[in-house]
């Protein structure tokens, strides 16, 4: 199956920007792009309007509906919700925004030509399709590595 999320272009935000100088420079001085895919206005609001999730990948039930009904009752605040589009609690927060009609924005250990886990390629588009944004600092041809993870954590 294609990936549907091709549609979206694929756009580079490096330095000088002053997006990028202000919130993304501290962090990613050893790589100073970012390519983003989607919705780039949210990036604006962060991090002040950011709410962060991130967590295990083999969450209980319990685990999961708690990040659900916690995201859902925020539904009506000015959030941006991040996360990694991992397995488990990430893409429970990713699904959580998107019925709480909440902006998400997923950060990927890999390159934006690649979907990881690739069983998350339909949850990325419903991300980008409701106005969300997918951003890496890798090279968008790079596959997911096991030390790309720790660096996008960061």
């Amino acid at each position: 199956m294609p990936d549907p999320s091709v549609k979206f272009p694929t756009r580079l935000l490096s330095s000088p920007n002053p997006f990028y100088e202000t919130l993304l420079a501290p962090f990613f001085a050893d790589n100073p792009r970012i390519w983003i895919q989607g919705n780039t206005a949210l990036l604006s609001q962060l991090p002040h309007n950011g709410l962060a999730i991130v967590g295990t990948r083999l969450p209980t039930l319990r685990s999961i509906d708690w990040v659900e009904q916690t995201i859902l009752g925020l539904k009506d605040r000015n959030l941006v919700i991040v996360s990694g589009l991992a397995r488990g609690i990430d893409a429970a927060a990713h699904v959580a925004a998107l019925k709480a009609g909440l902006p998400t924005v997923a950060i990927l250990g890999c390159g934006l030509d690649h979907t990881y886990p690739p069983e998350h390629t339909r949850l990325r588009a419903q991300i980008l399709e409701a106005g969300g944004a997918i951003i890496s600092e890798f090279e968008p041809s790079l596959p997911a590595r096991a030390h790309y993870f720790l660096k996008r954590n960061r």
